[in-house]
């Protein structure tokens, strides 16, 4: 990366010397001569909002966000949650990760990651309650979705809240009784909850 290596270089120099602006010009044209690149595009991120620039560091992530590959895209939301999360730019933040989960199905490995991340943005902006009124309330409709209340025990599980936990797993499990995932979760839960007879009846089936 010839090109935009001196200009990160000459980046890093003015920012060292105290020329933020001129600093985040160079940054900026170093990742345009690089467009589809994601580690430059994340690095050039990184030192805009060192520099104190979160909007133009958002602004790569933001173009990436619109690529028509999912898993750039899914990386570009990633990175957008944590550079508006950074801000304290909470509703762009929860704007961007409700966005990547609405891309992925709730049993992929990524859509766990997201919403720990949702979860943990909440929690850092003290909107904690609201979040789980959300989850409830999606949780209450009828007919119940899978997908609402395997929410609700995935966010238990994240704040630690075993009564809870263990009462929204039983209510999937009536939804999906055949599936080994919740299954094997709620023999775990209630181990951690003293059950072993309920644990070891799960056990046997």
């Amino acid at each position: 990366a010839g090109k935009p290596g001196a200009l990160l270089e000459y980046g890093n120099m003015a920012f060292a010397s105290g020329r933020n602006a001129e600093a985040a010009q160079a940054w900026e044209a170093a990742a345009k001569l690089k467009p589809g690149d994601l580690d430059l595009a994340r690095e050039v991120a990184q030192y805009l909002l060192q520099a104190g620039f979160p909007d133009r560091a958002a602004a790569f992530f933001e173009n990436l966000a619109k690529e028509t590959d999912p898993q750039k895209r899914l990386d570009a939301l990633y990175d957008l949650v944590r550079i508006h999360s950074h801000a304290d730019q909470f509703q762009k933040a929860d704007a961007a990760v409700k966005e990547a989960l609405a891309l992925l199905h709730f049993r992929d490995g990524r859509y766990a990651d997201f919403f720990r991340q949702r979860v943990r943005l909440h929690e850092r902006f003290g909107a904690l309650d609201d979040l789980k009124n959300k989850l409830l309330a999606e949780a209450r409709k009828q007919p119940p979705s899978e997908q609402a209340l395997s929410d609700l025990v995935t966010f238990y599980g994240i704040t630690v809240d075993v009564d809870e936990r263990l009462r929204w797993l039983r209510e999937v499990m009536k939804l999906a009784p055949s599936t080994d995932e919740y299954r094997w979760l709620l023999v775990r839960v209630l181990l951690e909850h003293d059950d072993a007879e309920e644990a070891a009846k799960l056990i046997d089936e």
